[in-house]
């Protein structure tokens, strides 16, 4: 099997993974990137020495696939407090996990987000979705989260002023129409673990990945036009020989014979500016739940990672229709008018345009099945299951245990 071809298109999470997975077998993988750098949507500048992310990316440390693949302490991640400052017509509310911050009890009891069954059924919420397995999430009926939410029993006022402020800048959605089955599993990743930072930006986390491929050839900046069985053609029309290839980035544009529509995107807008300082003090996220503003949610990096500058990331869901000047322009009144954060001086603004795969059917990870394309074509990606770095992860590691498993049928 070790003089077996494979060539993966596309150096983001998926496509690393299955190269780690692939190199453990004892091949010897080919990757072609048309990007400068791997990490695929996992990109990050640094300014400062501090991490300007291509959109706000939190790193799930309960994600059993990160707990598998990355040596955590490298990363040197610092974690955020589980909870939130909620900004309100009524004013600002913090809210924490008083099972793990016990200090945060009072505020979170009195926060003007919902009422006490409300926040009684978050904790049960929460103990509920420790005791449940990630299969039987996967399993569970589908139905949009605002349905299940509402099911669940919590009132209007806790879904506009927490719930739907926080999952939308999760999914990357303003109505709450992601499967209540990715709500379960975030919840329950949210639950058992920390949402953390690491410290070079969300970037660390594929460049890791990259750092440990010992047998694989690079080729990076090298566009792919078109796949067929056996070949891949590059955009300049160099013709690429493979025994297998693993296409780990969206394949409607490279297979004449692909039958499903392309992927379709969820979009954002990240901006960073610099600040006076921190009004929040403390390694929190701000959520805003006033209506009709562009600001979904905003953190202080610098309250995060150790900084000599206050760094502010404002982030904004979906496409507004603002030109960029506007934009920056409208985001500085809202934070001012709402949060009271004034003196802000512009730093970067970053357009996501496919940030996260717009799905329905969820699954934890993708089948055999769906990783095999046919005639020694293979898949890898989030979209195949759904929008994490976990799925991304695990697609690769299925993709690669597809191709191992065919290459040992076939000699």
């Amino acid at each position: 099997m070790g003089d077996k071809r494979v060539v993966i298109i596309g150096a983001g999470v998926s496509g690393l993974i299955a190269a780690r997975q692939l190199e453990q077998a004892g091949l010897q993988p080919v990757i072609l990137e048309a990007q400068a750098s791997v990490g695929g949507r996992l990109q990050t500048d640094m300014w400062e020495g501090l991490p300007l992310d291509h959109g706000f990316q939190v790193l799930l440390t309960a994600y059993p696939a990160v707990k598998k693949y990355l040596d955590v302490e490298r990363l040197r991640w610092s974690t955020f407090q589980p909870g939130a400052v909620v900004f309100t017509p009524n004013g600002n509310a913090l809210l924490g996990d008083p099972l793990r911050q016990l200090s945060l009890l009072w505020t979170t009891l009195t926060a003007p987000i919902g009422h006490l069954g409300d926040k009684w059924k978050i904790l049960q919420l929460s103990r509920e979705m420790k005791r449940t397995s990630i299969t039987q999430i996967f399993a569970s009926p589908e139905m949009t989260t605002l349905a299940f939410l509402q099911q669940y029993g919590f009132s209007n006022r806790v879904i506009e002023r927490f719930f739907r402020p926080f999952y939308s800048g999760i999914f990357l959605e303003p109505d709450l129409a992601t499967s209540s089955r990715h709500f379960q599993f975030v919840f329950k990743m949210f639950a058992e673990g920390h949402a953390a930072l690491p410290a070079a930006g969300i970037h660390a986390v594929p460049q890791q990945l990259a750092d440990t491929l010992q047998q694989t050839t690079w080729r990076m900046s090298t566009p792919v036009k078109t796949v067929a069985p056996g070949r891949v053609t590059l955009k300049d029309g160099t013709q690429v020989e493979a025994d297998a290839v693993l296409i780990a980035t969206d394949p409607a544009h490279l297979l004449a014979d692909y039958e499903h529509p392309p992927v379709t995107w969820h979009a954002t807008t990240n901006l960073y500016f610099t600040a006076p300082g921190s009004t929040l003090a403390r390694p929190m996220i701000g959520l805003m739940a006033h209506p009709d503003t562009v600001v979904n949610n905003f953190h202080f990096v610098s309250d995060v990672l150790p900084a000599n500058r206050t760094l502010l990331s404002v982030s904004v869901v979906g496409d507004t229709g603002l030109d960029e000047r506007t934009l920056i322009s409208k985001v500085e009144q809202e934070m001012a008018s709402h949060c009271g954060i004034a003196g802000l001086e512009h730093l970067r603004t970053y357009h996501v345009t496919k940030a996260l795969p717009v799905l329905s059917g969820l699954q934890y990870q993708p089948t055999p099945e769906q990783v095999r394309h046919g005639n020694g074509i293979y898949l890898a990606g989030d979209y195949l299951a759904n929008g994490s770095l976990n799925a991304a992860m695990l697609s690769g590691e299925v993709a690669a245990q597809a191709i191992t498993q065919d290459f040992s049928i076939t000699g």
